[in-house]
């Protein structure tokens, strides 16, 4: 594992989040767009590989991410901010229907941390054992229907790693 985290010390790290089989609790209030049910009716005429493939395109603009350091304890030791991170790729990879519109999901998340300046993989790993956190923890995969959010339940939970350009650096432990 390399000592360093990947470039300058201070600068953000690619992080890389991936959840298997997802699934969100529809609230009755809430209006789902018409092309989950579409994407419905689709899988139901044909559970092709092709069709697959036009389901994920038509639901993934509807997937979102964030990672929250705030919900991890003493995480302003190591991160720069407390504030939400917003994915800057989300991608939709699996789906299985259930009786439902709304899928279960897997999908992979990735986000830019910037932790603080001299911080390496190596005192990642040393303060997710020491605080007994996972970073899965603060990672939060949604839908977004305009101006309503449908927050996913991650039972499986959440992998999560930092990326670095010459190898993947395990944060986890994972």
């Amino acid at each position: 594992m390399s000592e360093q985290n990947s470039g300058q010390s201070g600068m953000p790290v690619k992080c890389v989040a991936r959840v298997s089989g997802a699934v969100g609790d529809l609230e009755e209030d809430i209006e789902i767009p018409k092309n989950f049910k579409d994407a419905y009716d689709l899988w139901s005429e044909a559970t092709d590989e092709e069709t697959g493939k036009k389901i994920l395109q038509i639901l993934n603009p509807y997937l979102s991410a964030n990672f929250a350091p705030h919900a991890l304890d003493d995480s302003e030791s190591i991160i720069e901010t407390l504030e939400d991170i917003d994915a800057l790729e989300v991608i939709l990879s699996g789906f299985h229907y259930d009786g439902d519109l709304i899928p279960s999901i897997n999908a992979t998340a990735i986000f830019e941390v910037t932790f603080k300046s001299g911080v390496t993989n190596d005192d990642i790993e040393n303060w997710a054992q020491e605080n007994d956190e996972d970073f899965g923890f603060a990672v939060n995969f949604y839908w977004n229907f305009d101006d309503e959010e449908m927050y996913l339940d991650t039972h499986s939970g959440i992998e999560f790693w930092t990326a670095d350009p010459l190898d993947q650096a395990t944060v986890d432990g994972k």
